[in-house]
């Protein structure tokens, strides 16, 4: 179900898919993720602990941080990039890194953490809406994304949008 705790009881009501909401609600959505920033408290989110605990959830599904080398990765709403940022901090350097987010404002801290923080050049910063990218098809390796799902408006679309991009051998995490 779209959960999302800024939804009033009225657009509560309207929902009727479990994972698609209503057009009448989708602008609003959009508008609002463009409009929305993640919070300007950036140093809390580049702390070691959080390194911790990408670490051991990937180690949970049976990956580590050099599933991430020399691969094209696709980092979606990526906001302010902070799951980038840990990943890069591990000393690992990806063929090509793509953060997408519709958030302008965020992408823009985004590329102000990783360029301030990190020394590499081939990471490539793309205001869009997730659920129709103009990436090519069958282009990433790693597709990766954290805690976005209840931002999306329609995850079907999302979920397809990402297959139509992502190798055939590419995973999604």
């Amino acid at each position: 179900m779209l959960i999302n705790p800024a939804f009033s009881d009225n657009l509560c009501s309207k929902i009727k898919d479990e994972y698609k909401l209503p057009d009448e609600i989708i602008e609003i959505v959009k508008n609002s993720n463009k409009d929305n920033e993640s919070g300007s408290n950036i140093e809390n989110r580049t702390q070691k602990c959080f390194t911790k605990e990408i670490k051991l959830i990937l180690n949970s599904i049976g990956l580590d941080f050099n599933i991430f080398s020399d691969k094209i990765i696709l980092d979606i709403c990526a906001g302010q990039g902070f799951l980038s940022y840990h990943i890069l901090k591990n000393e690992i350097i990806p063929k090509e890194l793509y953060l997408a987010d519709i958030n302008e404002k965020d992408l823009s801290s985004a590329k102000t953490l990783l360029s301030d923080n990190l020394r590499i050049n081939n990471i490539k910063f793309n205001v869009m809406d997730v659920t129709k990218t103009n990436y090519p098809e069958e282009y990433f390796d790693i597709v990766i994304g954290n805690s976005f799902l209840h931002h999306m408006y329609d995850v079907p679309q999302m979920l397809s949008e990402i297959k139509r991009i992502l190798k055939k051998d590419g995973i999604f995490i």
